[in-house]
Parts: C-alpha cells; sequence; structure tokens
C-alpha cells in the first residue's frame, strides 16, 4: 500500500447549498441568517443548527469578496440575436433602475462555453444576484449559490410553471389547426435545449402537437434546422423543407428561424395563408409588423423579466412581499394573425 493509498480521502466541503436544503430555505436566506443575523428567529435557528449539523464553514476568502454591494444585478441571454429576450431585458431593466440598480448583460452566443465564461465574468465582477434567461450549463450556477448569491428564476419549480402554460397554449395551437382542416404539419425544429429544460421541449411542445394531431388523425413531421447556421445557411436548409414538404402547415419552434423560412416560402412562391400557414414560437415587433402578422404561440416577454428582477430584488432586499411564485405559470398564449388559414383547396 502507498502512502497515497493510505491517506484517508478529504470530504466533500459542504456548501450553502448544502445548508440551505437541509433547513429548507433559500441559499440567500442562509447567507442572511448568518453573515448578519437577519430573518425571524425560527429560520436563523434552522438555519443554524443545519449548518451546525452539516459541519459547514464559510469561505471566508469568498465572504470578504462579495461583503460589499455592487448595485449590479448580471442578466445572462442565450442569444442577443434573438429578438425575443429585448421586452424581456427592458422589463429587468425598468424594475432595477427604479430600485437603484444597474444590469449587466452578457450574450451567451447559444454556446456552453460563452455562457460559463459570462457566469464567472458576473461572479468575479460582484453582481449581487444573477437572472437567467434560458438554462444554463449543468453545475455553472456552484460558486453563486454557495456564496449566497440569488438566482432569479428558481429552476426547477419556474421550468415546470412554464412548461404547463405552453403546453396549454401549444395544444389550443394544435387544435385550431386541426379545426381549420389542417392534415399534414412540419414542426421546424431548433436543436435540443440542454438538460431538463430538452426535456421539458419535448414535453411541452412536440409531445402536446403530436398528441393532439395523432387524436385527429393527422401527420405530423419534425425537420431539423440551426439557428446558429445564420440566415444564409438557415435559408439553404429551409429551401429544401419548402420544397420537399407536403404538409400545408408549418410551426416555427424558434423565432431566429422564422425570417428565413419566410424568404423561402416567398422564394418557392408560396404564399401566406392561402398556400400554407404558419406559426412561430415567440413573438416580436417584426412579426406584428410583417404582412400578414405572424401567427405566434408567445408569452409577455416584459412581464416576464419584470416579475424575474423583482423577485431577484426581493431575496437580495428580504421583502417577502415581492418574491415571487415560482409555481405561478406566465401568460403563455397562441395568437392567431394573418399567417393561419385553412389549407388550400
Amino acid at each position: 500500500m502507498t502512502e497515497s493509498d493510505a491517506r484517508p480521502a478529504r470530504a466533500a466541503r459542504v456548501t450553502i447549498g448544502d445548508v440551505a436544503r437541509a433547513a429548507g430555505v433559500r441559499p440567500s436566506t442562509v447567507s442572511k441568517a448568518l453573515n448578519g443575523g437577519r430573518g425571524s428567529a425560527d429560520v436563523r435557528a434552522r438555519v443554524e443548527r443545519a449548518a451546525a449539523d452539516l459541519g459547514y464553514r464559510p469561505n471566508e476568502q469568498a465572504r470578504a469578496l462579495r461583503r460589499s454591494r455592487s448595485r449590479s444585478l448580471g442578466l445572462l441571454i442565450p442569444d442577443l440575436a434573438n429578438p425575443v429576450y429585448l421586452p424581456l431585458l427592458r422589463g429587468a431593466e425598468r424594475a432595477a433602475r427604479d430600485r437603484g440598480y444597474v444590469v449587466l448583460v452578457a450574450d451567451g452566443q447559444r454556446s456552453d462555453a460563452a455562457e460559463s465564461a459570462a457566469l464567472d465574468r458576473f461572479f468575479d465582477q460582484g453582481v449581487d444576484g444573477l437572472l437567467l434567461a434560458g438554462p444554463v450549463p449543468s453545475g455553472s450556477l456552484a460558486r453563486f449559490v454557495d456564496n449566497g448569491v440569488p438566482v432569479a428564476p428558481p429552476p426547477s419549480d419556474r421550468a415546470q410553471a412554464w412548461e404547463r402554460a405552453e403546453s396549454r397554449a401549444t395544444r389550443e395551437m394544435a387544435r385550431r389547426l386541426v379545426e381549420l382542416g389542417h392534415r399534414h404539419v412540419t414542426f421546424v425544429a431548433p436543436p435540443r435545449p440542454k438538460g431538463p429544460q430538452g426535456h421539458a421541449y419535448r414535453r411541452g411542445r412536440l409531445g402536446v402537437l403530436s398528441t393532439v394531431l395523432g387524436e385527429a388523425g393527422a401527420e405530423l413531421a419534425v425537420r431539423g434546422v440551426d439557428p446558429a447556421l445564420g440566415f444564409d445557411g438557415c435559408l439553404a436548409a429551409l429551401d429544401d423543407v419548402v420544397r420537399d414538404t407536403p404538409s400545408t402547415a408549418l410551426v416555427c419552434g424558434d423565432h431566429l428561424t422564422v425570417p428565413p423560412l419566410l424568404a423561402a416560402l416567398a422564394r418557392a412562391g408560396r404564399r401566406l395563408p392561402d398556400d400554407v400557414t404558419l406559426v412561430a414560437y415567440g413573438d416580436s415587433d417584426w412579426a406584428r409588423a410583417y404582412r400578414p402578422p405572424v401567427s405566434v404561440v408567445g408569452a409577455d416577454t416584459y412581464a416576464v423579466g419584470e416579475a424575474l428582477a423583482v423577485a431577484l430584488l426581493a431575496a437580495l432586499e428580504g421583502d417577502e412581499g415581492d418574491a415571487l411564485d415560482a409555481r405561478e405559470e406566465p401568460s403563455i398564449r397562441y395568437v392567431e394573425r394573418g399567417t393561419t388559414g385553412p389549407p388550400p383547396g
């Protein structure tokens, strides 16, 4: 047996997240209770008992770095090229500005590496809280959680609430397509999102769409296209989709692919909605201004951004009245506009 074999294994460091789970509270609540004695007597007692039972020892170096407030929030956007996120950014910025905070924005560029680097920069810059406009790489939030930096939205419950709301809107859209007489539908699908978000995507969009159409005896085809290809790359891929598909309705799963899809339809001489119906996920000013206006399954993203920022600041300031109920479902609706109609003939 070597010396290294005889050496006992080093125990994993207990984190503030471990204490939060044991006490049944948020990591930010643990930070407040241990660092300033804030919170109710019952909560402080639960936190202190959990910390003692687990043998929690704070990272003094990290605590020293984060002791002062920067009055700033970090906002990570999955892709700034997507116009869906602009209202969310404005809503979050408005809520933060009203409370004396500035929002620092990072573009994830649809890249795990870019998102992880952006999160590292936010932490090193000492942001007081973190806003996420989409899923992030697994484990990339550990430094924030361990040091009691609040994150919005709360990942699990909020994702489930979003899935339920999107499923209802998708069901309404699919039933409307069936009602109009569509029996061949193509879902133009971007790459599946990361982690649990990908499973929700399958259930809340493709799953619901497939179920409703299947019950009506309609066919659903799925054609992949990656928005990362850019306009010209997507246009080339979508030329094939438009030329080869017998579908009378197209459902676009990403707002970034709608412009090249519209261009491909125009090049093929297919008119909306006379020759083909189009529905897109996500909404924007240009989708409403396009002629005919584009039908969408979309949320009020300004309200979403504002609510997330208000909830994050409530966690920072200890204002439970403004705390976001993670189970509250966002307002996601099917909005029928000029690109939806009955199939030709």
